[in-house]
């Protein structure tokens, strides 16, 4: 177990002072990661648990959501969907209890609209009332800039 300066705890697989491998990483507000690391780095499959509750789960490259993913939001429902560069990319589904309710077309991180049941796009000042809001607010911060935080002290 190793104690980081800002204060986050991690266990888990070293090799030449730098994760590799399998770890867990408790950070100072909270959050919960645990996935794979090579040299230090977030790369591979992981989990980050947020302290409000939301679970992201999928793919990361180089500390960033990258590739296919799952973000759960309590009381909401499962987004599914692509991120590219920690932001999402291409076409979300929001399902509850199994069921599809909703799809969203991101791009680049900044949202194009709802898709109808007939695919069609529809634009996000007329979408949004029909979209659950904790998903257009969902803390963005990869764990390197919530490391590089809760070291300033925020």
């Amino acid at each position: 177990m190793i104690v980081h300066e800002d204060g986050s705890v991690l266990e888990g697989h070293f090799s030449d002072g730098l994760e590799n491998g399998i770890c867990r990483r408790v950070f100072r507000n909270l959050d919960v990661f645990e996935g794979n690391y090579e040299n230090g780095v977030i790369n591979g499959k992981g989990k980050y648990i947020y302290s409000n509750g939301n679970v992201y789960e999928g793919e990361w490259e180089e500390n960033k959501k990258h590739g296919d993913g799952k973000l759960s939001i309590p009381g909401e429902g499962v987004w599914e969907g692509t991120w590219v560069n920690d932001k999402q990319d291409g076409i979300f589904t929001l399902t509850q209890d199994g069921e599809i309710v909703s799809k969203v077309q991101w791009n680049n991180g900044v949202l194009v609209g709802t898709l109808d049941e007939n695919g069609e796009l529809i634009p996000p000042k007329e979408a949004q009332e029909d979209l659950p809001g904790s998903f257009l607010h969902i803390e963005k911060l990869s764990p390197q800039e919530l490391m590089n935080s809760s070291s300033q002290g925020n």
